[in-house]
C-alpha cells in the first residue's frame, strides 16, 4: 500500500492547524483560547480525578457530567503524571486526527480503493469533516473517529469471512471503547449487531451487544452508587426526552419522527411559533446528515450487487448499511450541531464511504454521464448541487466559526475563570456555564443549569426546577456571588440578589449569550465584588464592554 495519500492528506491537516494556530494570536491576544467551554470540562474532571480521585468538577464531589469517559481518563493519565498544559487536548487531537486519517487510509485499502482515489477522498474527508475545526476543539471527537474507523475496518473483515473468535472479540472490544468515547457509537453498534444476525452469526452479535453494553452499564450502576443517574447529566438534559406521560411521549414522538428525521433538527418546530420564527430554520447538521440518508442508500442499491461478502462492492455496501442506519438513530435520539462536531464522526464515515463508492465505480460513471444528453446532465448537476450543497455549506460554517468561536470563550469564560482565581480562590461560586471556571478557579461551583450538579440535574428532569429551588440552594451552599446569563433565568431569582455588573462580548457565535452578569447573593459580598470587578477590569480584553450597576 503506498503512501501517498495518507501523507499528503495528513500534511494537509498540518498545514491547516498550523495556519488556524497563526491566525489565532491575532483573535486572542496571543493566548491559546479553545472554541467551547466543554473542553474545560474535560480538563477539570480530569484534574479533580488525578488530584483527589474525585469524578465531577469540584473537589469531594462526584457528579456525571462528562459523556466521554474514555477521553477524560486518558486527560486524567497526563494530569497524574504532572504534565498540565492548556494545549493538551489539542495536542492529543492533532494526533488523534493524523492516527483518524491513517485508519480511514487503511479502511479504503482494505475496500479497494486505489492511491489515486484514496488521495482525494481523504483530502474530502480532511476539509468537509472538517478535522481541523474538531481538532482545535479539543474535545473526544477525533478520538472517537479513530476508534470508529478501527471498527468499521475490523467489522467489514469479520463480515468477510475472518471470523475466528479473535477478530469477534476484537470487533466487541472496539464497540467496547467506542461507546466509552461517544454513548452515541451504540448506535453503529446496533447496526453491527443487526448484520450480524443477518449472516446467522448469532455469538458474534451477542458478543458484540453484550460487551458494547458493558461499559455503558458499569459506568451508569457506578454513578448510581455515587449518587448520580445511569447516564451522564449531559446526555439526560440535551437528548430527546422519552419520560413524563402520555403527552410527553407525543411530543417526543412528533420531535423525532416530523421534526428530526423529516427536517433534520427540532428547531424546526419553532418556524410555528411566531415567537421564535426568525430563528426556527433547521441546521445544517441535520440537514447535512439528511442528505447522507439519501445518498448512501442510492449508491448502495444502483451500484449493482455482489453476494460475496469478501467482494470491494459488497464491503463498501455493509459500511453504507451501518452509517445510514446510526445516522438515523442519532437523528432521533441525539444532538446535532453545536461547532458541527456531535455528528462528525457520521459525516467521516459518510465522506469515506460516499467516496469509496464512486471510486469503486469511476469507469462506469464516467461512461455514462459521457453517454448523457444534455438535459440529462444538467439533471444530474442538479441531484448533485442539492446532495452536496449543506456538506459545502457546513464545512465553511465550521470554518467560519472557529477563530470567532476561540475569541469569545477567550473573551468571556477564559475572562471568567481568571477573575475567579484572583479574587474568589477556593469560594462558594453560582454559575450556568461551568468550564473555565471550575478549571482555572479551583472553586466549590454550584452549576445552577445542572450538567455539573447531579442535585440540580434531577430537580431539572422532574419538573421542580423553581426560582424558590435555585434560590434555597445558593443559600444552603453558602454562594457569596453568582455569574449567569441573565436570560437564562427568571426575574424571581435575579431579583433576589444584588446585581453588580456586566461583561458584554461582541461577534458571539458560541456562547449561551454575549453578557454575563455578575451578583452579590450575600448582601454583604456586594461592595466587595464591586471593588474586585473594577480592579480586574482594567486587564480584560478592549473588546469586552463593562457595565457597573448602582
Amino acid at each position: 500500500m503506498k503512501k501517498y495519500p495518507l501523507l499528503t492528506a495528513s500534511g494537509l491537516l498540518i498545514i491547516l492547524c498550523g495556519i488556524i494556530l497563526w491566525q489565532m494570536q491575532g483573535y486572542t491576544q496571543g493566548v491559546f483560547s479553545y472554541p467551547l467551554d466543554d473542553t474545560f470540562i474535560h480538563m477539570s474532571i480530569a484534574k479533580n480525578l488525578a488530584l483527589n480521585g474525585t469524578w465531577g468538577i469540584n473537589a469531594g464531589t462526584f457528579s456525571s457530567t462528562s459523556s466521554s469517559p474514555l477521553y477524560t481518563l486518558l486527560l486524567a493519565l497526563f494530569f497524574k503524571a504532572g504534565w498540565f498544559p492548556d494545549m493538551l487536548p489539542f495536542c492529543l487531537n492533532l494526533l488523534f486526527g493524523l492516527l483518524t486519517l491513517h485508519a480511514a487510509n487503511r479502511l479504503l485499502a482494505y475496500c479497494g480503493i486505489a492511491d489515486g482515489h484514496r488521495l482525494w477522498i481523504l483530502a474530502a474527508a480532511v476539509l468537509l469533516t472538517p478535522i481541523p475545526v474538531l481538532v482545535f476543539s479539543g474535545m473526544e471527537h477525533m478520538l472517537h473517529c479513530w476508534i470508529v474507523l478501527q471498527l468499521m475496518l475490523h467489522t467489514l473483515q469479520l463480515l468477510a469471512g475472518n471470523g475466528n473468535i479473535k477478530k469477534a472479540a476484537t470487533v466487541a472490544i472496539l464497540g467496547a471503547l467506542a461507546v466509552m468515547a461517544r454513548f452515541e457509537s451504540l448506535f453503529l453498534a446496533g447496526a453491527i449487531v443487526l448484520l450480524l444476525v443477518y449472516y446467522r452469526h448469532w455469538a458474534k452479535a451477542g458478543l458484540l451487544l453484550l460487551v458494547s453494553l458493558l461499559p455503558v452499564s458499569l459506568f451508569g450502576w457506578w454513578s448510581i452508587q455515587q449518587g448520580g443517574y445511569f447516564f451522564p447529566n449531559s446526555v439526560l438534559l440535551k437528548g430527546s426526552n422519552l419520560s413524563g406521560g402520555i403527552q410527553q411521549l407525543k411530543a417526543s414522538a412528533q420531535e423525532i419522527l416530523v421534526f428530526k428525521l423529516m427536517y433534520g433538527n427540532n428547531t424546526l418546530a419553532n418556524l410555528f411559533n411566531p415567537k421564535f420564527a426568525p430563528t426556527g430554520a433547521s441546521s445544517l447538521s441535520g440537514t447535512t446528515l439528511l442528505r447522507l440518508i439519501i445518498l448512501l442508500p442510492v449508491l448502495a442499491l444502483f451500484t449493482g450487487s455482489q453476494k460475496e461478502a469478501a467482494s470491494p462492492l459488497r464491503k463498501i455496501q455493509h459500511l453504507a448499511f451501518i452509517v445510514v442506519t446510526g445516522a438515523v438513530m442519532h437523528l432521533a435520539f441525539a444532538s446535532v450541531g453545536w461547532l458541527y462536531r456531535y455528528e462528525a464522526y457520521l459525516l467521516l464515515l459518510g465522506i469515506l464511504t460516499a467516496g469509496a463508492f464512486t471510486a469503486l465505480q469511476y469507469q462506469h460513471i464516467k461512461n455514462w454521464f459521457s453517454a448523457q444528453w444534455l438535459p440529462g446532465k444538467f439533471m444530474l448537476a442538479l441531484l448533485i448541487f442539492f446532495i452536496a450543497t449543506p456538506f459545502l455549506l457546513r464545512a465553511v460554517s465550521a470554518g467560519a466559526m472557529l477563530l470567532p468561536a476561540s475569541r469569545n470563550i477567550y473573551e468571556q469564560q477564559y475572562q471568567m475563570g481568571a477573575f475567579l482565581r484572583q479574587h474568589y480562590h477556593h469560594t462558594s461560586i453560582a454559575v450556568n456555564d461551568i468550564g473555565a471556571v471550575s478549571y482555572y478557579g479551583n472553586n466549590q461551583i454550584i452549576d445552577l443549569w445542572g450538567l455539573g450538579d447531579n442535585e440540580v440535574a434531577g430537580n431539572r428532569l422532574r419538573h421542580a426546577y423553581t426560582p424558590d429551588y435555585l434560590h434555597q440552594l445558593t443559600q444552603n451552599r453558602h454562594a457569596r456571588i453568582a455569574i449567569v446569563y441573565e436570560e437564562w433565568f427568571e426575574p424571581e431569582l435575579l431579583n433576589r440578589w444584588t446585581k453588580i455588573a456586566t461583561w458584554q462580548i461582541r461577534d458571539n457565535v458560541i456562547c449561551g449569550g454575549d453578557t454575563v452578569t455578575f451578583y452579590a447573593i450575600d448582601p454583604a459580598e456586594a461592595s466587595a465584588l464591586r471593588d474586585h470587578l473594577q480592579a480586574f477590569s482594567r486587564q480584560l480584553p478592549p473588546r469586552v464592554i463593562v457595565k457597573f450597576y448602582n
